[in-house]
């Protein structure tokens, strides 16, 4: 009878363990996903990407930069930008990531949000210049646990005039170490 006693007291303790270890688990998941918010700087709206890699925020309104990037594993802020704007049309100069040349440098980017993938993120800008009939397209792919950000740009000329040269590339500001560039 002792014996089916200290089994089924084993099995109990078992179980527990077991419980435990999938609570653990299943903490562990969900705190490893890629958290996405929106929020208002002023009149600027913002979006808010995190994973426990960085912490970024893109402004739609603002060109679809990424005017905020902090590696959580040094704890440096990688964009030199003291504040966030609070107005669209604030002179910001040319500062951030996926910073657009020409008419898209400030061009108002419509965002879409996509949570439906598990384990990543996807944000597609998307901006439109009248005066060249171009349209910018960028997807960013954010993955729960990789430090890595996946874009993808799509030009689309819907004009009648062939349309090439530099004044469309991307412009990049990115400080590896926080501080300013040496001369």
């Amino acid at each position: 009878m002792t014996g089916i006693i200290c089994s089924v007291k084993e099995n109990l303790q078992n179980m527990k363990k077991l419980l435990l270890l999938t609570v653990l688990a299943m903490t562990a998941m969900l705190s490893a996903q890629v958290k996405v918010s929106e929020f208002y700087n002023g009149k600027v709206r913002c979006v808010q990407v995190e994973n426990s890699f960085y912490s970024i925020v893109i402004t739609p309104q603002i060109g679809g930069k990424m005017l905020r990037y902090f590696d959580k594993l040094s704890q440096t802020q990688l964009i030199k930008l003291k504040n966030l704007p609070t107005t669209p049309d604030q002179p910001i100069g040319h500062v951030g990531m996926l910073d657009d040349r020409s008419d898209f440098v400030m061009a108002n980017y419509d965002c879409a949000i996509n949570t439906g993938n598990p384990g990543q993120v996807n944000i597609t800008l998307t901006g439109y210049s009248k005066s060249t009939k171009v349209k910018i397209r960028k997807k960013l792919t954010f993955f729960d646990r990789s430090p890595v950000i996946n874009v993808r740009y799509r030009y689309e000329n819907h004009s009648k005039e062939n349309i090439a040269g530099f004044a469309l590339g991307i412009r990049n500001v990115f400080a590896p170490s926080g501080d300013g560039v040496s001369a």
